[in-house]
């Protein structure tokens, strides 16, 4: 009997593990990546012979967050009061602009998503704008969701450009910053960006082969085997960056 007991409760317990999710991530107060500010205000024309870009430090896109990526993707940053910029090249790459409804489709294109938390302050962000994921469309696009966890156009928030160079393709993108007073359809204030100013941050690049409905995800930072899909809820599993002059 105390053996059938036993069973029973490891049994319980293996239905618990199976089902219990981790807390929100605490994310470290003391690592961060600098950002050197730009005295030029950079032209968003997908050109990385911008002069605003001239000794910026690319940065590798490395993580697989989804599927194995063969893409080889880097990114740099810049800033000024005004905005966070950010450069990517796509290594060996041509995407084609879509005709597609993006309110419908936009999850299953290849894109790139921009996570920006303004205060840094981690947390849910499920049901409200504490903090942002930017869905970048080839199009010009701009996906995320209002509060009501439906998918809304945030193209006020980012404007961006795509160049192809040969065989890569370089995507650039000025980034508003909004705070987590935001509310939709409603005025708001964008935060001027000032020195020492740390904000959450995490960008992807996201993949989609049509032909074997298959999904792959590469990440700027890691993310533990426990919280995989969670960064699209939990802003403590973004990175930290700090603008510098």
């Amino acid at each position: 009997m105390r053996f059938l007991y036993l069973l029973i409760f490891l049994g319980l317990s293996a239905c618990n593990q199976k089902t219990t999710k981790p807390d929100l991530f605490e994310k470290s107060n003391r690592d961060y990546q600098p950002v050197k500010r730009s005295l030029i205000t950079p032209n968003i024309d997908g050109s990385p012979s911008d002069i605003a870009w001239k000794n910026k430090t690319w940065i590798p896109l490395d993580n697989d967050w989804e599927g194995k990526n063969e893409n080889s993707v880097w990114y740099k940053l810049t800033w000024t009061p005004d905005a966070l910029y950010i450069l990517v090249v796509i290594e060996n790459l041509k995407l084609e602009r879509s005709l597609n409804n993006p309110l419908s489709t936009f999850e299953n294109q290849s894109k790139l998503i921009v996570y920006i938390d303004e205060n840094n302050s981690g947390g849910n962000y499920a049901n409200d704008h504490s903090a942002f994921s930017y869905h970048t469309l080839v199009d010009g696009f701009i996906l995320d969701y209002n509060t009501l966890g439906q998918p809304a156009v945030y193209n006020n928030h980012i404007d961006s450009e795509i160049k192809q160079s040969d065989s890569n393709l370089y995507w650039e993108i000025k980034l508003t910053v909004f705070d987590e007073s935001y509310c939709d359809n409603l005025p708001n204030e964008a935060v001027k960006l000032i020195k020492n100013k740390k904000m959450g941050f995490a960008i992807a690049y996201s993949s989609t082969d049509a032909s074997t409905n298959s999904k792959t995800i590469l990440g700027s930072v890691e993310i533990p085997e426990d919280y995989k899909n969670h960064i699209e809820y939990d802003s403590g599993l973004f990175g930290t960056i700090m603008l510098v002059e």
